[in-house]
Formats: C-alpha cells, structure tokens, sequence
C-alpha cells in the first residue's frame, strides 16, 4: 500500500473522520478481500443484526423523515457487506471461522447510510 494511502488509512482509523473516508473511497473495490478492506479501514466500529459490518463516521447524521415537527437526524456509518454469512462469523467470536472469512470473503457492496442508534 502507498505511504499516502496508508497514512490516511491510519487517521480514519483513528478519527472516523468523512474527509479520510472521502479518500479512501477511491481505492474500495467490489470483489476486495475482507482482511484486504479491514487492510483499509480497520476492523468495523460495530456490527447490526440486519445491516452487517458498520464503520461509524464523525460528526455525521443524516436526516431522517419521521412523523415529527423537530427535525430528526440519526448517525451515519459506512455500511460494508460481505458474501458469506457474517451473522454467524460474528457469533463465534475470534475463531478459525473468522480466519478463514477475512482471507476468502469478498466485498459485495458499501454505501454511508443512517443507522438508528
């Protein structure tokens, strides 16, 4: 990896920060390898049941249409999905299993979407 590149996969490690993520962007690829996006970002900030691996980006919301006279904003993460199943992946913690997903699994899609807290 590019000593740019990996520096400012180190800051939005740290720091979560849009404009880090807004750069690193251009080198996420579909079809990346799981340890080659974590290689990127890290490890997910957390992990939804129905949503999968979520980075937590600062400072983010999003607003969100509810039936309220207040304006009403929710956080925003960087979704990831992978192919194979992550629910499972997640449920047995730092196994074998887990090994072997983050050399075969393969990125399918990520988008930043608002994510009720």
């Amino acid at each position: 990896m590019d000593l740019d590149v990996r520096a400012v996969a180190d800051e939005f490690q740290k720091n979560h920060s849009i404009w880090d993520l807004g750069y690193l962007f251009q080198f996420l690829k579909l079809g990346m390898y799981r340890w080659e996006v974590e290689n990127l970002l890290g490890e997910p900030t957390t992990f939804h049941p129905h949503a999968g691996s979520l980075y937590k980006i600062a400072d983010l919301r999003r607003p969100v249409e509810v039936d309220s006279e207040e304006p009403v904003t929710m956080p925003a993460y960087l979704q990831v999905e992978f192919e194979g199943d992550e629910e499972r992946r997640q449920s047995f913690g730092e196994s074998e299993t887990i090994k072997d997903g983050l050399s075969t699994d393969k990125l399918l899609s990520f988008a930043i979407r608002a994510i009720g807290e």
